[in-house]
């Protein structure tokens, strides 16, 4: 239950309590004064008092009506209230810390025969045999889910290992990928898959991923068309990092829906196998149940590896310290199904 607990904040929390039981009341009050207002109720029976004039009914209908306005305003400003309370509340049902929504909708995945030849153009490749697999481009449907806005760190990785004993993975005790905020490296797909489960969670679909990076364009990195060395971290020092960099180092990059860290830093397992894109006619003895989709390029590739389109693949049985991971869920899931 302790991913549970994390996935509340306590600001939700107060602003859900605080909306329910002060909006209520209050919003019951309103209701009251506006059809006592409206004459729909009336107030119990007392002595009436000498009228002491008759010359101030105007004045009392005045006072009356602007009564039955602020009261009005009153009523609209606690039902804002009760709404943004039960908002709140929601949210820390409902909405798992660390995630982001992805709507459900169609996409365009894969790549078109005009994008594999501006690949090709751009990284000076000698042939487009390599980015024949991301043809065609292909509109997909998916449901709405949740990912994880970075990748798994070390840190939530020992939390993983303490509670459930496991071994850690290999390059875990390296100086040079054992910080707390870097992501975890060397985890095999099995490994992946068993921490996303243990969270309450799974493996992104490749279309998961892509959509979450691309939105609903077509655009080649989650920051946009255009190549950009310093929006993420690659190949080589320019970007500041020689190997893995801390989750969230790049918040400029953030994709459409603002996740971050898709494009660079490690390459990310999925759940899918290695297949032919729907109306594929490329033939690759690759194809078919051996090999697991990774996505995104990592701190050791170039910006061509880092296009959302880009399939990267590995045995799911590989540890490389160039290879992480993060975890989805389904929307339809209830957070309380959380460990």
């Amino acid at each position: 239950m302790a991913e549970f607990f994390h996935n509340i904040t306590l600001q939700d929390i107060l602003l859900g309590v605080f909306g329910i039981l002060f909006g209520i009341p209050l919003l019951v009050f309103g209701v009251m004064l506006l059809l006592y207002q409206a004459g729909l109720i009336k107030p119990p029976a007392k002595k009436p008092e000498p009228t002491l004039s008759i010359t101030t009914s105007d004045n009392s209908s005045s006072t009356v009506f602007k009564q039955f306005w602020i009261q009005g305003l009153l009523l609209v400003l606690l039902s804002l209230m009760l709404v943004f309370g039960l908002r709140g509340l929601s949210s820390a049902i409902t909405n798992p810390n660390g995630m982001v929504l992805i709507p459900a909708g169609t996409f365009i995945m894969g790549s078109s025969d005009e994008e594999i030849m501006w690949a090709a153009e751009t990284f000076y490749s000698e042939s487009l045999d390599f980015y024949r697999d991301e043809t065609p481009a292909h509109p997909v449907t998916l449901d709405a889910f949740f990912i994880d806005k970075t990748e798994v760190t070390v840190g939530n990785f020992k939390d993983y290992m303490a509670e459930t004993g496991q071994d850690p993975p290999r390059y875990f005790d390296s100086e040079k990928f054992k910080a707390t905020s870097q992501p975890v490296v060397g985890v095999t797909w099995k490994q992946a898959d068993q921490f996303c489960a243990w969270a309450g969670k799974r493996l992104p679909t490749e279309a998961e991923w892509e959509k979450a990076a691309r939105g609903t364009d077509t655009r080649m990195y989650p920051w946009g068309k255009k190549p950009e060395e310093k929006l993420g971290n690659f190949r080589g020092k320019s970007d500041g990092f020689r190997y893995v960099a801390p989750v969230g180092s790049f918040p400029e990059s953030k994709s459409p829906y603002g996740v971050l860290d898709l494009a660079g830093n490690v390459w990310e397992w999925t759940d899918s196998w290695y297949g032919p894109h729907p109306g594929n006619t490329v033939k690759s003895d690759l194809y078919g149940e051996r090999f697991k989709v990774m996505k995104g390029g990592s701190w050791f590739s170039n910006l061509d590896l880092a296009r959302i389109t880009v399939r990267g693949k590995a045995l799911p049985n590989q540890k490389m310290n160039y290879i992480g991971f993060r975890c989805a869920r389904s929307a339809s899931v209830k957070t309380g199904a959380l460990n």
